[in-house]
């Protein structure tokens, strides 16, 4: 119990005074009168209420020292302090690590100079005998120490020197400030008089209960691509380029550097002018079929945009930008003694599909009766009505309504056909049968399978295998048992058939995760070459094997497939992969920045921190009521002694 005005104790001085009364109070005095009768009565009378009344005035007394007492602990306004937290000064430290904070300016980068302010922070508050916490707010933010207080000085000094030394460690992507905040609010739940700094080049117009720490310095400013596409229109290419220029107004010089145009593979640049200000997205259009450069272009393996001013920037990792077209080529040869135009429609077909085109170019060789059949140096092999001499090992083979089927392989068929009018049925689940209607197909004749080893059944005539597939590591064998020229394929079913076949051996090595649509629906993964920092991708591969290399120059590699890769730097990658045929295949593609992030200058509503009410002295318990309540009763109590004395 502690008292808020000790003075009021001087109360207890009327106790002293109040004894001073009893003791100065007349007592019986002995008097000389002339009669005895009455006064023998009365003491007669007195004596039997002598112990009564000495018992009272006790009493009386007690109650008036309590009284006194209590009126000298309501002056002194008693309380019982609330249980306090075992709180002191506290600094929680969060440095934003968005990629905006890789600028650079006179005294090094923003980071840099953040993680400097930060030790800066830590020493002095060490001295103080006080604690820290350092949040770092990158792609995912997490502590890099929480809590620490002087004894653990050294360590603290370590980690932060290791943000810097021997690279930077910033994110290239947009910083979890959000999530720094929550891990913040985790502290502050248990010690509300922490402050939270946050080191940032980002302007807020409401902080809330943190402190914004400004690391950027005068003179910083960005010229930046945010983003490049293309489109071809009438068979050429048209480009859309945003530029954006923030911290002053330039007059930007955007360089186009192609490489491998059209049929002759021709290198060549083109630059062209615009003006940025007011931190405004330009966006320059240009139509390579009308515009003053040497040529139309109707094809590209790649082409580098870069942005110029007449004075290097502050941030250079959006002054170029990469956009692959290249195409890897995937050849097909047609064999058959019996040629029928739903294989070429089906062909055709492939080839064209606009989503199979941005990853492959396919060539299809249609080998007439008189052409040599080639057994090697295809990726895909298709013999109808005729079998190879050889087996070919470097390539997917498709047989399609063969006599017989070279020996090794695993299969046996029926020496004469089996006719008459037949539908097929589905036998299983698999990716190539995606969309197909197996009753749309009417079979006339086909050859029973009696040996079926190592094969997996996907179509069926009345429980008899008729399409059957074998995908091993270097086998990959399709079999038809029935020939297209005895069948009524529709055309539509057919080439979707031969483009789920064609989708199924060669999966697009890189594809985009995709997200999730306001109905609830997951979008269409797609081939591309343009991801952003922090994407995850999925890659696939043809062969056993796919190897990307970084922009730092490390190289990664994936056995199992499809996998998940996400993207964490920005710059030029390339993949690399081997066919069956031992023929190499790579692919480019860029990894940007978030537009975002080249807003150097950014400026957002509010900061998300929701800091925990501090407990003051005004939760402490008050103890008047409990004074209180026992000195009416004694006052009470008094009243009734008092009477008794009297009447």
């Amino acid at each position: 119990m502690n008292l808020l005005f000790p003075l009021g104790l001087l109360g207890l001085l009327g106790i002293a005074v109040l004894i001073l009364i009893y003791i100065l109070k007349p007592n019986y005095q002995q008097k000389i009168i002339s009669s005895t009768y009455v006064w023998k009565l009365s003491l007669r009378y007195k004596r039997k209420r002598v112990p009564i009344n000495r018992l009272r005035s006790i009493l009386l007394l007690i109650c008036q020292i309590l009284i006194i007492t209590s009126c000298a602990f309501i002056l002194a306004r008693p309380i019982i302090e609330a249980v306090q937290r075992n709180r002191s000064e506290e600094k929680i430290a969060v440095i934003d690590a968005s990629a905006n904070m890789l600028t650079q300016g006179e005294s090094g980068s923003r980071f840099e100079r953040a993680v400097e302010q930060v030790r800066q922070l830590a020493e002095e508050t060490f001295a103080k005998g006080e604690r820290l916490s350092v949040i770092i707010a990158g792609e995912t933010a997490s502590y890099l120490v929480q809590r620490f207080g002087a004894d653990m000085s050294e360590d603290v000094y370590a980690r932060l020197d290791a943000l810097v030394q021997p690279t930077l460690q910033c994110s290239y992507g947009v910083g979890d400030i959000d999530g720094a905040m929550d891990l913040a609010e985790d502290i502050l739940e248990d010690n509300p008089d922490a402050e939270v700094l946050l080191y940032t080049a980002t302007e807020y117009i409401d902080a809330g209960s943190a402190t914004v720490v400004d690391v950027s310095e005068d003179g910083e400013w960005n010229a930046a691509i945010l983003d490049v596409q293309a489109s071809i229109s009438e068979n050429y290419y048209t480009f859309t380029i945003s530029v954006a220029c923030y911290g002053r107004d330039e007059e930007l010089t955007v360089l186009l550097d192609f490489d491998g145009v059209n049929y002759e593979k021709t290198d060549f640049e083109y630059s062209t002018q615009v003006r940025c200000s007011g931190g405004e997205t330009q966006n320059l259009v240009l139509n390579t079929a009308s515009w003053n450069g040497p040529m139309g272009v109707y094809s590209f393996d790649s082409l580098r945009v870069n942005v110029q001013a007449t004075e290097q920037d502050s941030f250079s990792y959006d002054n170029n930008f990469y956009y692959y077209a290249s195409q890897e080529t995937i050849r097909i040869q047609y064999a058959s003694s019996r040629p029928n135009d739903f294989f070429r429609a089906a062909l055709n077909a492939v080839r064209t599909n606009t989503v199979l085109s941005r990853e492959w170019n396919i060539e299809a060789s249609l080998l007439s009766q008189s052409d040599p059949r080639a057994t090697e140096g295809y990726d895909f092999y298709i013999y109808e009505e005729e079998i190879p001499e050889v087996m070919p090992v470097d390539g997917v083979v498709m047989l399609v309504n063969p006599v017989e089927v070279p020996s090794g392989v695993g299969i046996v068929l029926a020496d004469e056909p089996t006719e008459g009018d037949f539908t097929l049925s589905l036998s299983g689940s698999s990716a190539i049968l995606d969309g197909i209607n197996p009753a749309s197909f009417i079979v006339t004749q086909y050859r029973k399978v009696t040996l079926n080893d190592g094969f997996e059944p996907l179509l069926t005539i009345d429980g008899d295998p008729v399409m059957l597939l074998r995908n091993e590591d270097r086998e990959k064998i399709v079999l038809l048992s029935f020939g297209i020229n005895f069948s009524n394929p529709l055309v539509t079913d057919f080439s979707l058939l031969f483009l789920n076949l064609y989708k199924y051996f060669f999966p697009y090595s890189l594809v985009n995760v995709p997200e999730e649509n306001a109905d609830g629906t997951i979008g269409q993964t797609m081939p591309t070459t343009v991801f952003e920092v922090g994407d995850t991708a999925i890659i696939d591969s043809v062969g056993d094997l796919v190897s990307i290399s970084v922009p730092d120059g490390n190289v990664s590699e994936y056995g199992s497939f499809p996998a998940e890769i996400t993207l964490s730097a920005p710059g030029a990658y390339t993949l690399t992969q081997t066919l069956m045929s031992n023929r190499e295949l790579t692919r480019n593609f860029y990894v940007k920045l978030p537009a975002s992030e080249s807003n150097i200058f950014q400026t957002k509503d509010s900061l998300e921190l929701i800091a925990p009410e501090q407990v003051s002295g005004e939760e402490d318990e008050d103890l008047l009521l409990w004074f209180a309540v026992p000195l009416v009763a004694l006052l009470f109590i008094e009243w009734l002694l008092q009477i008794k004395e009297n009447f």
